[in-house]
This record gives structure tokens, sequence and C-alpha cells, in this order.
């Protein structure tokens, strides 16, 4: 096959995301994509999921009156939890996925936020649809899927006014896992697996080089924290749960749920392509 006839990464994302339909995903009563935060008395995905987004909105300072750029928004959801938890003055959000992009227009529309969330079909690694002028870049668990992240760290920067703060729930290769022991095709297994988010090959590192680049694209005060044992491991016992939930089963359907099974049918393969795997939350501000 020619470079030009390969999928570009670019396309994986939409072939994957495009399939997915708000009535057929894991959350029952929301449109939350993420593997969620389990941590506390969370008891289902949209629990966790709004605990993810509401860590991340922790992380990055929110306050009232802050203009917020959105990298990856799905559905949406985060950014309406957002405008009414922290009142935001505004967001402007981003995606590349035509049919995300026009579900979210129509949940603001119903709403009746549309003059206040920006729902854009746009690249993050693009040019800024404000330069200089955001108080908070955000990407809940997307930026491993940009090509590449570095670029999108530099236009957050850009984006952003002085003193202004990108926070990054994402996810990246496992420091502490020793890849030296295991052969390169495993590496790959690893990368490519159901939790990885599939990233590009340019995106696959560690939180140490994760910091670095933040601080090598401008950003200081740069913080890389693993929640990794309160997101894998607990999104999967839930998932593995759910299959045998006859209310989930009945909600997503015969060809979903069998797709579902197929997907998670071999978890101890899953749980050791897990140990190469970390998930963070990234903090960082640019220099005022």
């Amino acid at each position: 096959m020619s470079d030009s006839a390969r999928p570009t990464p670019q396309d994986q994302i939409l072939s994957s995301y495009d399939f997915f339909d708000p009535e057929t995903l894991l959350t029952a009563h929301s449109s939350y994509m993420n593997l969620g935060y389990w941590a506390g008395e969370c008891a289902t995905a949209d629990d966790a999921s709004v605990a993810l987004a509401h860590l991340l909105a922790d992380s990055a300072g929110f306050r009232p009156g802050d203009r917020v750029l959105d990298a990856g928004f799905g559905f949406g959801d985060q950014d309406f939890y957002w405008l009414e938890n922290w009142r935001l003055k505004s967001i402007t959000a981003l995606n590349i996925g035509a049919k995300q992009v026009k579900i979210a227009r129509r949940r603001a529309g119903e709403r009746k936020v549309s003059d206040r969330i920006d729902f854009r079909q746009a690249s993050a690694t693009g040019e800024s649809p404000r330069p200089g002028g955001f108080d908070r870049v955000v990407a809940l668990e997307s930026a491993f899927h940009f090509d590449t992240r570095e670029d999108f760290f530099a236009r957050a920067l850009e984006s952003l006014r002085p003193g202004g703060t990108i926070a990054t729930a994402d996810i990246l290769k496992r420091d502490s896992f020793d890849f030296e022991s295991i052969s390169p095709e495993d590496e790959v297994k690893i990368r490519t697996s159901l939790f990885s988010g599939v990233p590009p090959v340019r995106n696959w590192y560690g939180a140490r080089v994760y910091a670095e680049k933040l601080a090598e694209a401008g950003f200081v005060d740069v913080s890389v924290r693993s929640i990794r044992e309160e997101v894998f491991e607990p999104f999967l016992e839930y998932s593995l749960a759910m299959l045998e939930d006859a209310e989930f089963q009945q909600r997503v359907g015969a060809e979903n749920l069998e797709m579902s099974r197929g997907m998670l049918a071999d978890a101890p393969q899953i749980r050791r392509c897990v140990e190469g795997l970390d998930y963070v939350v990234a903090v960082a501000t640019k220099p005022a």
C-alpha cells in the first residue's frame, strides 16, 4: 500500500468515533465517552465520567468568567457540565468529527447555551481560534490522538493569555514498565490495545517525556500526576459487569452487545496490556 493510500491518524479517529451514538454508550444518563475517574463513591460510568470532568476542571483552576478552549469534546457533555457548575464566560470547543459536532450543536440549542458554547469542527493542532484569548485550555482524554501532541502544546500556548493554564487527562506509555524486557511486537500490542487510545507513534512516550515536552513548548510549573489505579481496572471491572446487565443489554441492542463482548473477551490479555499504560492529569502554566 502506498503512503498516500494509508489511512491517516485523523482518518482512523473519525472511523472509530463516528461509529458511536449517544444511545449505545456505556453511560446510561449521559453521552460521555471517557474511561472515568473511579475514586470515592462512583458507582456507574456516568458518575465516573462526571468525576473525571470535575477533576480536570479543578486541576485547570476553572473560575467564574473564564474563557475556555476545549480540545476534543466528544458529544459535549463536559462543556455543558463546566459551563453550569463553574459559571464560565464562554467555551470554544474543537472536534474533527462532523457527527459529534452536529449532535453537540443540537444539544447546545436545546439547552439554550449556543451563545456561550461554540462547537467547531476543527483540529486542536490547527490555527488558534483566538490567540491569547483563553484563560484555560483543556483536553479531556483526547490529546493522545493529536498528530502530534507537541503541536497541540504549541497551539495551546499560543491560545492562552499570559498566566493561563493548560490541563489534560491523557493516556501514555508507563515509565515504570520494563519495555526493554518485551519484544517490539508486544510493545505494539500495548500501544494499540483496547485502553491505549491507539496514539500515533510520535505520541508514544511516558510521563517524564510528557513533562519535558510541555516545558520545551514554553510552559512552566509543569505537573504530571498518574491516576491510572483509579481509571483502568475499575473501568474494566464495570464494563465486564455491564455485559451481564439486562437493562444495558436491552438499551444497546444485540449487535452492539456482541461487539462489546468481543472487545472484552480476553480480560487477562487486556490487563497485561494495561500494565504498560499510564493515565495522567497534566497541568502547566503559560509564563506571565
